[in-house]
């Protein structure tokens, strides 16, 4: 990673991308493989609403590269004004790589279609896929108020907070 303090606004613009498609990673697996993260009662509806929300990941990296230098220049503004440049983003970024890291090394949904019974396991797969979900919140809060993108980040964060909130009823179940 580069220097936070040499970091231009278009690697931060970049560094998003990525961050969103990580994003997009984490919830597709759960999507795919949601038993038993999620109770089962709740699967078919997550597929669904999963359809309506996934578009929105392009059209919010699409909202991240404009080629006109005039709405480049406005949109690297906003992303400064909310923390979303810089050793800001950077110590931001670190998080969320080590939370995702964390839950990548222990492996992720669909590695628990293997590990069904065994409750250790699920229960350090919930700390850290709750742990990447936090992680992931803070940038995805900043970006749902950035203008031409917070549309469809706010989409996107819903749909992982109700994803979460379905863990936790996962966890308890």
């Amino acid at each position: 990673m580069a220097n936070a303090d040499s970091i231009s606004d278009e690697e931060a613009r970049r560094l998003l991308v990525e961050f969103l498609r990580q994003v997009e990673k984490v919830l597709q697996d759960v999507v795919e493989n949601p038993r038993p993260t999620i109770p089962g009662r709740h699967h078919e509806s997550m597929r669904v609403a999963w359809n309506d929300v996934k578009g929105n990941f392009t059209v919010a990296i699409d909202a991240l590269s404009p080629t006109d230098p005039s709405a480049k220049a406005t949109l690297e503004d906003d992303l400064g004004k909310r923390g979303l440049t810089g050793p800001q983003l950077i110590f931001k970024l670190n998080v969320f790589r080590h939370a995702r890291e964390n839950l990548l090394d222990h492996g992720t949904a669909k590695d628990g279609q293997e590990q069904r019974k065994k409750p250790r396991w699920f229960a350090r797969f919930f700390r850290f896929f709750s742990g990447t979900l936090k992680a992931a919140d803070v940038l995805l809060a900043s970006l749902a108020e950035v203008p031409g993108v917070g549309l469809a980040v706010g989409t996107i964060k819903e749909f992982k907070e109700a994803v979460d909130s379905g863990a936790d009823l996962g966890e308890a179940g």
